[in-house]
């Protein structure tokens, strides 16, 4: 399926959440004429009109160029529907947590809404970063985040390699907090990412281990987490930097790549937390000055 069919066929999914064609051009704003050939895949819209049907449809624009599962862009994703997405989780926890129980952690939790990138080193690949862009924000009175994760093809204009858009909460228990969430992308894995509680190193940096799946089977790896910022702009030029997988160069990239791809106990196969103190020896600006 090439991009033009593929974002067609998107477009006609996103818009069976409304009674009609017609009622969707209305609310978008756009000619029925035009939106007739961004339908039939005979061309696609410019930038400015890509921008309004995202912000009708409550999507990022890459999600119209990628495949999902049916129906994937014609559903709303809510807080109000977590308890079903995690459902697995709170099953695994046990059997007498109720998700009600555990939201009651949610506002203990030390991280504060904003955007943050979000580091995750490619398996097998020394010196890669894979950045993520995620944002925690209350809703309903809950701590929750997004991610969006997305490698483009270096190759292929509006294409990517893997993606993936992840809603979830985030847990306390006054010394780790835990972030749990779901892949509204296919392969619709769960993910976990765990931080110490107040243990960051240097440019404000905080340091984890993660459970994830993507373009590799299911691994354990650490984590990084940087807040970068709160506004809308920070979040679109987050999106557009992190859309490419980056190889460290400066000192900064370097010592973040290490720690991310460091495996220490490597004979009895644990994957732990950092020391703390050689977390913050490793990340601080001294530890990179020559003698």
């Amino acid at each position: 399926m090439g991009i033009h069919q593929l974002f067609a066929h998107n477009l006609r999914t996103g818009c069976l959440k409304f009674s009609s064609i017609a009622e969707a051009c209305r609310v978008i704003g756009v000619n029925r004429q035009q939106f007739n050939k961004y339908l039939s895949g005979a061309m696609l819209p410019n930038a400015r009109t890509l921008h309004r049907i995202c912000a009708t449809l409550n999507i990022e624009e890459w999600e119209l160029f990628v495949p999902h599962d049916a129906n994937y862009l014609a559903t709303e994703k809510s807080v109000s529907e977590l308890p079903s997405l995690l459902t697995p989780i709170l099953s695994a926890l046990s059997s007498n947590v109720s998700f009600k129980k555990l939201i009651a952690t949610n506002k203990e939790a030390s991280l504060r809404p904003g955007v943050y990138t979000c580091y995750f080193p490619l398996v097998g690949l020394i010196g890669s970063l894979v950045a993520s862009t995620l944002q925690i924000s209350f809703h309903q009175g809950l701590l929750t985040f997004t991610r969006h994760t997305r490698i483009a093809s270096p190759s292929r204009k509006n294409q990517f390699l893997a993606s993936g858009k992840h809603h979830g909460i985030i847990l306390s228990n006054g010394t780790y907090d835990y972030l749990i969430g779901y892949n509204t992308v296919s392969p619709n894995n769960i993910t976990f990412k765990c931080f110490p509680r107040d243990v960051t190193g240097g440019d404000g940096i905080q340091f984890g281990l993660a459970i994830i799946q993507g373009m590799s089977p299911l691994v354990a790896c650490r984590v990084a987490l940087k807040r970068i910022g709160t506004s809308p702009r920070i979040k679109r030029e987050a999106l557009m930097e992190n859309s490419n997988l980056k190889f460290a160069k400066t000192e900064s990239e370097k010592s973040l790549a290490q720690i991310l791809h460091s495996v220490e106990n490597c004979d009895s196969a644990i994957l732990t937390l950092l020391d703390q103190n050689m977390l913050l020896f490793r990340t601080s600006p001294s530890s990179h000055t020559s003698n």
